[in-house]
């Protein structure tokens, strides 16, 4: 953002941060095919011109999609992210695999204890699937 001279709004106070919310931040180690954030910027910008600016500044590797103007007064990416896919790719050949998937995706409840707080997990998942990639076999997990 500093690269491409966007006149970004910063929080107020000692420790001033700029005011860029991720829809949805990853877990350590995982990396990403899409991104989403909202970026708070000073007065009006036209959005072409942003999104020149950023194309132009951002490192090789990262591909800008799309930006759009959104007003402040609608509900943050946080709240309106549906879902998310996530791909695993399995090191070592793991037995029963594809009973294991039936029968998570047949559990009704998949208890979870975090923090002294009973969770059910099941409702988060959507979908999962197993597959085998390759001629080598290569095991992948996706669940949504």
């Amino acid at each position: 953002m500093r690269r491409a001279k966007l006149p970004i709004v910063y929080s107020q106070g000692f420790n001033r941060r700029p005011r860029i919310n991720l829809a949805s931040a990853l877990p350590l180690g995982m990396t990403s095919d899409c991104e989403v954030l909202d970026v708070q910027l000073n007065g009006a910008t036209d959005v072409g011109e942003i999104a020149r600016s950023l194309d132009a500044a951002v490192p090789p590797g990262i591909k800008l999609i799309d930006v759009d103007k959104v007003m402040a007064s609608m509900p943050s990416l946080q709240s309106r992210l549906c879902s998310a896919e996530y791909v695993i790719t399995l090191v070592e050949d793991i037995e029963h695999i594809e009973q294991r998937v039936n029968n998570l995706l047949d559990a009704e409840d998949i208890p979870r204890t975090r923090r002294g707080k009973e969770y059910n997990l099941r409702p988060l998942i959507e979908d999962l699937t197993f597959e085998l990639r390759n001629d080598e076999r290569e095991q992948q997990l996706s669940v949504r």
